[in-house]
């Protein structure tokens, strides 16, 4: 969907479009985001990754995705990415979110990971009170974005984000023109945690754009879906501005430890984390006691 997409324009994005098109649909994709030379070795770098942390129990696999890898730690961890500032606080990027929430106190609690393989799928809304319209959530603007990132192509491959559109102003699933995001590696996608959306989409074949609820996309035969590119990487991190928006959606997470613990021991140590965010120019909310108290600080 060319509305929701943002090109440079001499060299930078421009901040009212940005504003523009998440405030309209609450998802905006910042077109060639990295440019094709920061990103020739990405994809060997985060297998490497996978693969050292799958030898130090820092992976996670579940039945129910037998595809599919969860790195554990958080996006800092992964030093070999520190070259391009973790991919999320690139100038480029904590410029357009400073924009979108209105804040120059942008706030970063250790949410961010790498997943490998496929995935659930289905609609759902990363904030907490995700379907009650009374839950201050749904009070005000929404302070709180996640930002995700595709190595590999899912312009003509399945694989990608979808989402109901528009639908960050709806305190429920059903309502919302369903559209499957149409992303190139290398593009960013930004969205507002109140969007309906669901990972893993599947193209039909000779109808791309015709995008399917994920129940049906769950049933539709192979020989009618488009195939996946290669296996796909995802990366994924959130930022927000200061307020009881960021306050409930940690203490959430802290709620539901056993989901949570074993990424956030994980990320990396505490006080690195503090002294590389001030260089990126974000604030570091420290989630719970035990962030960073399993980094290596050899991966």
């Amino acid at each position: 969907m060319k509305a929701i997409e943002v090109r440079r324009m001499s060299g930078s994005y421009l901040l009212q479009d940005i504003v523009e098109r998440f405030q309209t649909y609450g998802i905006v994709v910042l077109k060639e985001y990295l440019p094709p030379g920061s990103r020739d070795d990405l994809r060997s770098l985060l297998e490497t990754e996978l693969e050292d942390a799958k030898s130090r129990q820092g992976a996670l696999s579940f039945p129910a995705y037998p595809s599919a890898d969860f790195l554990l730690g958080d996006i800092l961890s992964i030093r070999g990415l520190e070259d391009i500032s973790h991919i999320f606080f690139r100038a480029d990027l904590l410029n357009a979110v400073r924009a979108i929430l209105g804040t120059e106190q942008v706030r970063y609690w250790g949410d961010s990971s790498v997943q490998f393989g496929e995935g659930g799928r289905g609609f759902h809304k990363d904030n907490v009170g995700r379907q009650d319209a009374s839950h201050k959530d749904w009070q005000g603007d929404y302070g709180i974005v996640r930002c995700g990132f595709y190595f590999q192509d899912h312009v003509g491959h399945s694989g990608g984000l979808k989402v109901r559109m528009a639908s960050h102003t709806i305190a429920n699933h059903r309502d919302g023109k369903i559209c499957d995001i149409s992303s190139a590696y290398g593009d960013l996608v930004v969205w507002n945690m109140r969007l309906t959306h669901s990972g893993n989409n599947r193209k039909l074949r000779g109808l791309p754009h015709l995008a399917l609820h994920p129940r049906l996309e769950a049933i539709a035969p192979a020989w009618l879906t488009l195939p996946e590119e290669r296996r796909r990487i995802s990366a994924f991190c959130a930022f927000a501005r200061p307020g009881s928006h960021l306050d409930s959606y940690i203490q959430n997470m802290n709620a539901r430890e056993a989901d949570y613990k074993p990424y956030f021991q994980r990320s990396r140590r505490p006080n690195e984390t503090v002294d590389l965010l001030r260089r990126y120019g974000v604030t570091f909310s420290r989630p719970n006691d035990y962030y960073g108290e399993l980094d290596g600080d050899g991966h």
